[in-house]
């Protein structure tokens, strides 16, 4: 029964993965191929995705790069670039899926959709101990499965090309296929996108040869900014994957450090609390009294009210002292005075 429902699970995702596929193709297609890889670096997931589809026609047609889409249909680009985000997080869930119920810990995967067949192939190199980087193994998928003529590729690539196949006959790229029949509308998203043209009844062969030149110029100039697009879309998986490492790495040292904090703040509590409180006795004088420094810097916050309050009394203290000292001086005056007028008499 759990078998069943894992088997469920992940015809799920295959049914997620081909509705964002047709949703994000905006014209008719004969055939689809996605090759996505998930693999770990510095304990974080990271990877690469694109994929390539044929327009729908008599004549088979040159394969579209996904990174083409929005600048040959008008398509705003972040939206279009948020849906192949949550294409390539499907392919995560994906993975784990696999590594869970299968058992398979596959790197990298080429999805291939052809009328109504899904085929799915997982390929479990270790890409990152490979001798073939990304742009290798982009060069050998093009050629394997968009059927890019030999003559296409530089003679050192057609030597590394010849190499992987070679290695590939003799079991050292093994793949786990899986293959089921839907039948899901190919329903592409109708999406509205600038297409007029104007209709003149006469042109010339050299107006005509200037719209081919231009014509290339552009179609040049879409594959280098899809490109492009495709090596940020791909950078941007690689920094994700490091600010989440580093942002784990600033937390724990934000921890750490309050933890110090905290564990000193109690450490000077514990001295504080522990330490007697020395007497200190102030005149209002500021002179010394009984050979103690009454000029002495009281630390603790505690005693410093207290002593300002002995100073005030001893300061109204001595004021009075003074004023009965004047008032006996003045007495003792008047009876002197009293004295020598009597003695006169």
């Amino acid at each position: 029964m759990q078998k069943n429902s894992n088997k469920t699970t992940m015809k799920e995702i295959y049914n997620q993965i081909r509705k964002y596929l047709f949703y994000m193709i905006p014209e008719k297609w004969s055939s689809i191929y996605l090759y996505a890889s998930v693999y770990k670096e510095n304990g974080k997931d990271t990877g690469e995705l694109y994929f390539y589809y044929y327009p729908k026609g008599l004549f088979k047609k040159n394969p579209v790069n996904v990174y083409e889409i929005p600048s040959k249909f008008n398509i705003e680009e972040s939206s279009f670039m948020r849906l192949a985000e949550e294409l390539y997080k499907l392919v995560v869930r994906l993975k784990y899926e696999c590594l869970i119920h299968d058992k398979t810990d596959w790197s990298n995967i080429t999805i291939t959709i052809e009328n109504v067949d899904f085929l799915v192939e997982y390929n479990c190199d270790d890409l990152l101990n490979s001798r073939y980087n990304s742009e290798d193994r982009r060069k050998i998928w093009q050629y394997k499965y968009l059927e890019y003529s030999i003559d296409k590729f530089n003679k050192q690539e057609r030597n590394m090309i010849d190499s992987y196949l070679e290695e590939e006959m003799q079991g050292k790229h093994g793949v786990t296929i899986y293959s089921e029949t839907f039948y899901q509308e190919h329903a592409h998203n109708n999406i509205q996108y600038d297409m007029e043209t104007e209709v003149e009844q006469y042109v010339t062969e050299e107006e005509l040869k200037e719209r081919e030149e231009e014509k290339e110029t552009r179609k040049r100039k879409n594959k280098e900014k899809s490109k492009e697009k495709e090596v940020e879309f791909n950078k941007g998986i690689h920094r994700k994957s490091k600010e989440q490492k580093e942002n784990k790495e600033s937390k724990n040292n934000t921890t750490s450090r309050k933890f110090n904090l905290f564990q000193r703040n109690n450490n000077e509590k514990s001295n504080y609390e522990t330490q007697e409180p020395q007497e200190v006795y102030y005149m209002g004088d500021g002179k010394e009294q009984n050979n103690v420094d009454v000029s002495a810097e009281i630390k603790n916050p505690l005693l410093r009210g207290a002593t300002r309050a002995v100073n005030r009394n001893n300061n109204l203290n001595n004021g009075n002292n003074k004023n009965l000292n004047q008032n006996q001086t003045i007495n003792q005056k008047t009876n002197q005075n009293q004295n020598t007028k009597n003695s006169k008499k």
